[in-house]
């Protein structure tokens, strides 16, 4: 009877450390791209890549897409607007930042199997139709604190490193990006608060 035990349990062990190493397999990893040219891109973007070599996948999942063709664009763009979800090979994502010569760049994420299972169910989630869209917000909501709300609720312990916070208002960032464009602090722009730059892992 004990021998029957002991190999049921080293059966159950077997397959709990294939399961985590089939988990290992994935990498995750944050996407900071360069500004553009177009104003919708002059201040950059972010996206969040997840390579699963067990099913030979390599997506980004991009919290960006938008239809720039909805009447008073530039203005629902600086202020409020619905953005959706979106989800695309990382082969055709980084052939696009190629082609209008926008340099992208990869910072992989050091996190357990648990933690990046985590991360996948939580994108998995957020791709349902009913929860791919979301009320676009300029400063608040966005393709950058999209990706660190994964990590908030999807890390347990982690902390960020505020050490590098640049202390500017909204205000002050934005005009930085905006040099080539002056023409955009036209629109009308209300911020009190301070963006401070955070380090992710």
């Amino acid at each position: 009877m004990n021998r029957v035990l002991i190999f049921l349990w080293f059966i159950g062990q077997s397959f709990s450390l294939a399961a985590q190493n089939e988990k290992s397999d994935i990498t995750v990893s944050i996407l900071t791209c360069a500004p553009g040219h177009d104003i919708y891109t002059i201040y950059g973007h972010n996206a969040i890549r997840i390579v699963d070599n067990t099913a030979g996948t390599d997506l980004v999942y991009n919290y960006g897409t938008f239809d720039f063709k909805t009447k008073g664009f530039i203005i629902k763009f600086m202020r409020e607007t619905s953005y959706t979800l979106d989800v695309a090979t990382y082969n055709r994502f980084i052939a696009e930042y190629d082609y209008f010569q926008r340099d992208v760049t990869e910072q992989v994420l050091s996190l357990d199997s648990l933690q990046k299972q985590k991360v996948v169910k939580y994108l998995e989630v957020n791709m349902q139709p009913e929860n791919r869209t979301y009320k676009y917000d300029f400063f608040m909501d966005n393709c950058a604190t999209r990706l660190r709300d994964i990590i908030d609720h999807n890390i347990t312990g982690f902390t960020w490193d505020t050490t590098r916070a640049s202390n500017k208002t909204f205000r002050q960032i934005i005009k930085e990006y905006q040099n080539r464009m002056p023409w955009i602090t036209l629109v009308s722009i209300s911020s009190s608060g301070h963006l401070q730059t955070k380090r992710l892992l």
